[in-house]
């Protein structure tokens, strides 16, 4: 028995939270809490990603903080009935499943660098909407969940592009291209920056078959080489 089940009565929401829930499940049920518990005991699998736990059952996944067992959102998995993710502008409300997001997209590059304590996987909430407020973020939704952010914000002539993330289950269909293309019209004419670590293929390859050439190196004090790539202005 893992812990998620072993803690299942300190399970809880928020009313953002569950109103979400019902929303993105298309739920009829007043208790999302207790809906949520049935489906931790019935569940397909449940596994342990940083800080969350990943609840898998019938055609949903549940996000669970796995410190404050806060059920954070849950959308549905059914590939064959999804539809196209459409890119926007995110609002203020969405950052926390932005975060959560993050927090899951970013395994893989801490896996990398067998390091968890990068910055992405530190980031607070009070950060990510500051930086909301200083720029745009945008999302990709699919069947009413977040599965694709970027963020970006211009300062002297300069779109400063950052955190591209895709959640792993949407991984290598393109959706990484679509969100730099849709973040880089929201600053056009001018130049953009953004930068990845020297060691995450994907990402180098993704941002250079989109015009990005390299311009900087450098490593942090926990050894960490980034590279730097600009695009200049069309």
């Amino acid at each position: 028995m893992n812990d998620l089940i072993k803690n299942i009565d300190k399970l809880h929401t928020t009313e953002l939270g569950a109103e979400r829930i019902r929303h993105n499940l298309e739920l009829g049920v007043a208790d999302v809490v207790n809906w949520c518990k049935l489906k931790i005991v019935q569940a397909n699998k449940i596994v342990r990603q940083g800080k969350n736990w990943y609840v898998y059952a019938d055609n949903a996944v549940i996000t669970i903080n796995a410190h404050s067992y806060t059920v954070i959102t849950a959308h549905k998995t059914n590939p064959r009935n999804s539809t196209e993710p459409q890119i926007t502008r995110a609002d203020l409300s969405d950052m926390d499943e932005i975060l959560t997001l993050q927090y899951a997209a970013y395994q893989s590059e801490a896996l990398i660098h067998n390091d968890f304590t990068i910055q992405p996987l530190r980031e607070t909430l009070d950060e990510v909407i500051a930086e909301y407020q200083k720029g745009v973020v945008l999302k990709a939704v699919q069947d009413g969940a977040i599965i694709g952010s970027v963020r970006a914000y211009a300062a002297g002539g300069t779109a400063y592009i950052g955190k591209l993330m895709v959640h792993p289950e949407y991984r290598g269909k393109g959706l990484g291209k679509r969100l730099l293309a849709a973040i880089e019209r929201e600053f056009p004419h001018l130049r953009y920056e953004l930068f990845t670590s020297g060691k995450s293929d994907r990402n180098l390859h993704l941002y250079e078959a989109a015009g990005y050439v390299r311009f900087w190196e450098e490593t942090d004090a926990s050894g960490i080489k980034f590279v730097y790539l600009e695009k200049e202005r069309c």
